[in-house]
């Protein structure tokens, strides 16, 4: 369980621009070799006319949609997952370079620590985020820690079965629960007695008695969501908050107490 006391923080600004995401979201081997493909594979269709459709028809696949978005200014959600479909151009022009890399060594040794050194970062940020592993990004913006607060993470709020796990363990029978939407992932990992209702603003209490209340940190939300109240746990990982469970027994206390 990764609950820890936490303390809130200060949202920062990011740029959420398609081409930076993909520069911060893939691993860096990867975009070294898709860049070094792109340029290896145009020069070689240029020179020698070799697969020259298909590496045109990869460069369209890859510019034509990142291009539309950047020059028509469009508005994506959940950081360019999207545009998800434009990733296979890009790994295959990361076949072309590990190709003429592995073809350039002949030692098998050689070629097994090569496509080590390729598939470590991946599998490295798998083993470290799991099971958060899409809020993955590179050491370019200093990994999930420095993109926490300047870009998008659990934009889907998996993070909220986690949180619920502790709900379903630290609440009273039959307590009302205050999540911020989407509460109905929340409310889907809720124990049978407990009523999981949506919150986000004071006036989403009336006539409700919450023993806590759970926010996402999606769009940093998790620092807006009752801020006067305390955190009593939070999910995170590798020091960026994904969820957080505050006290809300104090919204209740009389005046003067």
């Amino acid at each position: 369980m990764r609950f820890t006391q936490a303390a809130d923080c200060p949202p920062k600004r990011g740029n959420f621009n398609v081409p930076v995401l993909i520069g911060l979201q893939l691993t860096l081997p990867a975009i070294l070799m898709a860049t070094i493909g792109i340029g290896v594979g145009t020069l070689d269709a240029l020179r020698n006319g070799r697969r020259r459709a298909e590496v045109a028809a990869l460069i369209a696949w890859l510019a034509a949609p990142i291009g539309a978005v950047v020059l028509m200014g469009s508005t994506l959600y959940g950081n360019f997952r999207q545009l998800l479909f434009i990733t296979p151009p890009l790994f295959v022009f990361a076949g072309i370079t590990l190709e003429l890399l592995l073809g350039r060594l002949r030692s098998r040794v050689a070629q097994a620590a090569v496509a080590a050194l390729v598939l470590a970062p991946g599998i490295l940020g798998i083993a470290q985020l799991h099971p958060y592993e899409y809020v993955y990004y590179n050491r370019l913006v200093g990994g999930v820690r420095g993109a926490f607060r300047s870009y998008e993470l659990d934009y889907w709020c998996t993070s909220y079965r986690e949180a619920m796990e502790w709900i379903n363990e630290a609440a009273p029978a039959r307590a009302e629960i205050a999540a911020a939407p989407p509460e109905l992932v929340a409310s889907h990992f809720a124990r049978p007695d407990l009523l999981v209702f949506y919150a986000q603003e004071p006036d989403d209490l009336v006539g409700r008695d919450p023993t806590l209340g759970l926010g996402c940190g999606r769009g940093n939300n998790d620092i807006g969501f009752f801020p006067g109240s305390p955190v009593v746990a939070e999910v995170a990982v590798d020091g960026a908050r994904l969820a957080v469970v505050r006290d809300l027994h104090s919204l209740r206390a009389p005046a003067g107490e």
